[in-house]
């Protein structure tokens, strides 16, 4: 009896086990916000994963060099999209370094602002397939974005501010 009742115990699990999906294998959370750009994006396949980086910093002076590695655990907002993210242009001075951003902005569901951050344009991965009907995707790297305010985030803003 205990041996038929440990038998099916260990069938459910692996039965269970071997349903997951890849995402959730991996550890990824399925997520539903609103996603906005200028107006609402029609997005799809939201996840929150983790990923693990690896940078390398260097650099090399007359007769002295280093360099050196580090890893960073971070999370990303991952999503696909039928239309690309707006963006909007601004005007800088001109002695000014141009870097182009994304403006994040978590909103809770009356609304109300909860952060605002800009990210740079690096840390946001885009890509298309080929056809010319195909999804949008991107994979944000949520590293400057206070975990303690996803709980309360609806709607996610997000636009590329270009300078000219």
């Amino acid at each position: 009896m205990k041996r038929t009742l440990l038998v099916c115990c260990g069938l459910s699990l692996a039965a269970s086990l071997f349903s997951q999906n890849l995402t959730s294998k991996l550890g990824a959370i399925q997520t539903y916000f609103e996603i906005i750009s200028l107006d609402t994006l029609s997005t799809s396949n939201q996840l929150f994963v983790k990923r693990n980086e690896s940078y390398f910093t260097g650099s090399s002076v007359e007769n002295e060099s280093y360099g050196a590695y580090s890893n960073i655990n971070s999370w990303h907002l991952e999503f696909s999209s039928s239309k690309p993210l707006s963006s909007r242009k601004r005007l800088m001075e001109t002695e000014r370094k141009i870097i182009n951003k994304y403006l994040i902005e978590l909103l809770d569901s009356s609304g109300t602002i909860l952060v605002e951050a800009y990210i740079p344009k690096n840390r946001v991965r885009s890509w298309q397939g080929e056809l010319s009907n195909s999804e949008y995707n991107y994979s944000i790297d949520l590293r400057k974005l206070p975990i303690l305010y996803w709980d309360r985030t609806a709607t996610i803003r997000i636009q590329l501010i270009t300078y000219r």
